[in-house]
């Protein structure tokens, strides 16, 4: 059994940040690797499809994930606690109540995809091959929810490795598949999805078997399978709020992916190529984040108070140190990174995803320090802070890129990118400030508490 509440700290986070930074660049791959064929095999339209889909992707994958984040909280702080029968309710009741909403989810998604294409303004030649892409896709979310639920039951137990590597096998098979389909068998945009959704089961299945070879904790038997309500109800509140977090994020990124669709399909391939090289940058932040969160919830499981600060701070500058890494290498690297997914004969799409990157170099230091805020806060249960963080900057985002887009193209949606995540960072240093403060002072009264409890059983004596 693997715990974050004893030892020293650096070297408890950083073994188990590295599989995680790495499984989120591995699942940042899926979408690319798609992106990759579909731009050097069938072309720019079905480049910018396939970006234009990806917005819209990304708010089904997250809402779910946020579910799972939800429940990972919990279990994170049970185990911490040390109460593994509670632990293991609370890991079937993620997985009870996550599948009936995933399901239910994925049904009213294939019904409102096409007036939701519609409705961002979707360009009329790339319509046909977005929506072909998102039903196939939105039909395999259960493979989705099922392989993240068991990922961060993994995590909060303290071993962020076996996702890791189920995905790694994952993502091969992917790759071959696109190989496939794409290079093969010319199947386009439906082969891409297609492959996505029969790798993603394949992680799934590794992940069971795993969890049943490995963990007595994560093998649920009959007498575990009972729906306890009041787990259900904290479940659905922190899944609500934490999934409600990701969606108004996904969905201030699709309000800006509205303000552009109307420049036309080759500043929409731009973006898409920017946003694709942007989220492996961003992945690897929300790695750390992750880190963060099951220190500080297993820490506040144990009552380790004074530790799970510590640990958020040594968690800050593993971030901060990386920021100012990935900002450098992004800088000087941008052109080949970007003609990864743009032909090099496309020479004014390139100038303006470089141009995107000038700016935007200035600013990921300061979205990754707010991932270092939404991870303590989610570790301590404090989700709606994250919560109302995230969409105090989204919808300045949103708001700021509609102003400047039009004017400054991709420029504008730096501009409004930088701004929306400074204006989070500073509501969440306020916040973190108050709850220290407030934290400390009823944690020092509870010292208090157990002395003079210890005081007067010693006079008894």
């Amino acid at each position: 059994m693997k715990t974050m509440t004893q030892g020293k700290i650096t070297i408890k986070m950083l073994p188990f940040a590295i599989p995680l930074i790495i499984s989120n660049i591995l699942q940042q791959l899926y979408n690319t690797i798609d992106s990759y064929f579909i731009g050097q095999y069938v072309g720019e339209r079905a480049f910018a499809a396939i970006g234009v889909a990806s917005t819209v992707m990304n708010i089904f994958m997250f809402i779910i994930v946020g579910l799972c984040i939800g429940a990972s909280i919990l279990m994170a702080q049970l185990y911490g606690s040390g109460n593994e029968e509670d632990y293991k309710r609370e890991f079937f009741t993620a997985l009870f109540f996550g599948s009936i909403f995933t399901v239910l989810f994925s049904v009213l998604g294939l019904i409102f995809m096409r007036p939701l294409l519609g409705l961002i303004q979707t360009p009329a030649d790339i319509f046909e091959d977005t929506w072909l892409y998102l039903v196939i896709i939105v039909s395999g979310l259960i493979f989705t929810f099922f392989y993240n639920i068991y990922a961060a039951a993994f995590r909060s137990i303290g071993d962020s490795k076996p996702a890791l590597f189920f995905l790694i096998i994952s993502t091969v098979i992917h790759i071959l598949l696109d190989m496939f389909f794409v290079g093969q068998l010319q199947s386009g945009v439906f082969g891409v999805a297609f492959a996505t959704v029969i790798s993603q089961a394949l992680s799934v299945a590794l992940c069971m078997t795993y969890s049943n070879m490995k963990y007595p904790i994560l093998q649920l038997k009959k007498k575990d399978m009972a729906i306890d309500f009041g787990m259900l109800k904290s479940t659905m509140q922190f899944s609500f709020v934490t999934a409600s977090q990701q969606s108004s994020l996904y969905i201030g990124k699709l309000l800006v992916q509205s303000a552009i669709n109307p420049l036309g399909s080759g500043v929409i391939a731009a973006y898409a190529a920017v946003t694709r090289i942007e989220g492996f940058v961003l992945a690897s932040g929300d790695g750390m984040a992750d880190t963060i969160t099951v220190f500080v919830a297993q820490n506040l499981g144990a009552k380790e108070y004074k530790r799970l600060h510590k640990g958020f701070w040594v968690g800050f500058r593993m971030m901060f140190a990386y920021g100012i890494v990935a900002s450098i290498l992004l800088f000087i690297f941008r052109q080949p990174f970007i003609e990864l997914f743009i032909n090099a004969s496309k020479v004014d799409i390139i100038a303006l995803g470089m141009d995107y990157f000038k700016l935007m170099v200035f600013f990921y230091i300061i979205g990754l320090t707010g991932s270092s805020f939404q991870g303590f806060f989610r570790g301590v249960g404090q989700i709606k802070t994250t919560f109302w963080g995230t969409t105090l900057q989204i919808s300045i985002r949103a708001i700021v890129s509609y102003l400047l887009a039009f004017t400054m193209s991709l420029n504008g949606v730096a501009i409004a990118t930088g701004f929306g995540w400074f204006c989070c960072v500073a509501y969440q240093n306020i916040m973190y400030r108050k709850y220290k403060k407030k934290n400390i002072s009823e944690q020092d009264s509870e010292t208090d508490l157990i002395n003079e409890i210890h005081i007067e059983s010693a006079l008894e004596e």
